[in-house]
């Protein structure tokens, strides 16, 4: 933040006067949606803890949306679920709306609605450091029951990063996340 091009584009991205000075921008950064509290989940490791707070409105599916109640689906409604990892989720976004699935749901609804006579829900689903794994287990333990029309997956990040780099198996592993939970449930143990 001490270089004024990169204090400039934080400015910009987070849509602060331009000459904003170091302490305002280490500020807006430091209250940015960066990671939702987690709680442990069967078969995932975790998931996003339910949450009213503006930054992370999450649901009581884990998912970054208000809405809690998804059926019965009004025939009326194409509904897309997201899912993915921290991209997905949108790390660093100021809320929801400013998120991958806010913004293909604005786009969506704002190009096709009126021509289609549908309603365009998508819902985000993703949840950072995620991997294809944690994905299809969603999918196949839960998204299929909300009825979904299209599941849009952005993924391949993580998959590397947890195969490359921690040379993990992505289909049997602990994120970090995880890694913390169990070494403070065996130090209480």
């Amino acid at each position: 933040l001490d270089n004024p091009n990169i204090r400039a584009r934080y400015a910009s991205l987070y849509e602060l006067p331009t000459n904003s000075n170091r302490d305002v921008i280490e500020h807006t950064l430091k209250n940015a949606g960066w990671h939702p509290a987690m709680v442990p989940k069967p078969f995932l490791g975790s998931q996003p803890q339910p949450s009213p707070v503006k930054l992370f409105k999450i649901n009581s599916h884990g998912f970054r949306d208000s809405k809690n109640n998804y059926l019965p689906k009004p025939s009326s409604v194409i509904r897309v679920f997201l899912t993915g990892g921290s991209v997905a989720f949108g790390t660093g976004a100021k809320s929801g709306d400013e998120t991958i699935s806010g913004y293909l749901e604005k786009r969506l609804n704002s190009l096709y609605s009126l021509q289609t006579g549908f309603t365009y829900e998508v819902v985000n689903a993703g949840v950072p450091a995620w991997t294809t794994t944690h994905e299809r287990i969603l999918i196949e333990n839960k998204l299929i029951d909300l009825q979904p029309d299209f599941i849009i997956m952005i993924s391949g990040a993580n998959d590397a990063h947890w195969a490359l780099l921690e040379t993990e198996d992505i289909t049997d592993f602990w994120t970090y996340i995880d890694r913390d939970f169990m070494l403070v449930m065996n130090n209480a143990y």
